[in-house]
């Protein structure tokens, strides 16, 4: 097993380098201290301070080491709902969730880590890799798939606790992140961890004490007035804009810049061609002008007409080329936006309502075919 492979190098490691007497190693014990090469007999040893993880994103990657393309493509394959599995279903989740080792309790722990900081590369512009967006989608449905495994057996408050998980993993992918992307990755984990919430509830077999926790974690990691980060995310788009043109641009000749824009795919042909023989500095400032807009317009009853106002000007070149070639779309991200907090009201509205005992069935997946 993965984990294994990795205890195993790190056993060789730290006997190598003589810092593992406690495993096996001929070195210091942890937390035993060292005494200095002056220390004679009876010198106290002094013991190191030891700091316990305190952002998340370094833990999460640590266990995302040991998991497969296949074991993901495995999770993907068992968990796109929160249903109760079949027979085979089920021994195909046991395997799963044994093939992957510690990785499961390890990134449940690491939820609980207060803070996620991305450390996403800002002065890289729109060239920025965020890797890890498509990873946390995967670890909230291995959280899903770990739910339906104890749903089959029976252990329906377990799975309220794996469904819990969800919403602060849906924290920390817009933590410290600050992406347009990361908000609404975020928004979607968020709504998967509803729709499960939803879906335990119809199974009906949850118990008061699971149906807190589940309340207590969309509530302490959701229910804020800015759930998915979105405010911030303007921001930092608007930033980035900014720094990739003043980056790549402002140093490039017409048919270099003209290059860049088609490799990248953005905009049309004749906006490209625009941006290619524009004034940088006046292109961002006008770029600047539509972020600042949509900011001002984001919080408003009316925000969706605002912001297709306002994209239909970008299309038409009046914010400028800049905004027109690389500015992004603000409308659908709204929408989004507005979805994940439907479903998180409906979700709660269903936590706080006195449970249905009707006996409704689990939630089933098709028979199998005979």
């Amino acid at each position: 097993m993965n984990s294994v492979r990795v205890a195993a190098m790190v056993l060789a490691v730290a006997g190598g380098m003589g810092l593992g007497a406690g495993l096996g190693g001929s070195g210091v014990a942890l937390g035993q201290g060292a005494a200095g090469p002056a220390a004679g007999a009876g010198a106290k040893t002094q013991v190191p301070a030891v700091k316990m993880p305190d952002n998340a994103a370094v833990v999460y990657f640590r266990y995302w080491s040991l998991v497969t393309r296949e074991q993901w493509a495995k999770v993907a394959d068992l968990a796109t709902e929160l249903t109760v599995p079949d027979a085979a279903g089920r021994e195909a989740l046991r395997q799963l969730i044994e093939e992957l080792g510690s990785v499961p309790a390890g990134l449940a722990r690491t939820t609980q880590i207060p803070r996620a900081e991305w450390n996403v590369e800002f002065d890289q512009g729109i060239g920025a890799i965020i890797p890890e967006m498509g990873v946390l989608r995967s670890t909230a449905r291995l959280f899903v798939a770990q739910a339906r495994l104890s749903l089959a057996d029976g252990r329906a408050d377990e799975a309220a606790q794996h469904v819990a998980r969800i919403f602060p993993l849906a924290r920390h992918t817009s933590d410290g992140s600050m992406l347009l992307i990361s908000s609404l990755v975020s928004a979607a984990i968020n709504s998967l961890g509803c729709a499960s919430v939803e879906a335990l509830l119809r199974d009906g077999r949850i118990t008061e004490a699971g149906r807190a926790v589940l309340l207590e974690a969309m509530q302490s990691h959701m229910g804020g007035a800015d759930p998915f980060n979105m405010a911030a995310a303007i921001q930092a788009e608007r930033w980035l804009i900014a720094q990739w043109a003043e980056k790549e641009l402002a140093s490039r000749n017409a048919a270099d810049r003209l290059k860049l824009i088609t490799d990248l795919g953005g905009g049309n042909a004749a906006a490209a061609q625009l941006l290619a023989n524009a004034n940088v500095q006046q292109a961002a400032k006008q770029a600047d002008e539509y972020y600042v807009a949509v900011a001002a317009a984001w919080s408003r009853a009316d925000a969706d007409a605002e912001l297709a106002k306002l994209e239909e000007k970008v299309k038409a070149g009046g914010f400028g080329p800049l905004a027109q070639v690389m500015g992004a779309a603000f409308v659908n991200a709204k929408r989004g936006e507005n979805r994940a907090r439907e479903a998180m009201a409906k979700a709660v509205a269903a936590l706080k309502a006195p449970p249905d005992r009707s006996g409704a069935k689990p939630p089933q997946e098709p028979a199998e075919k005979k």
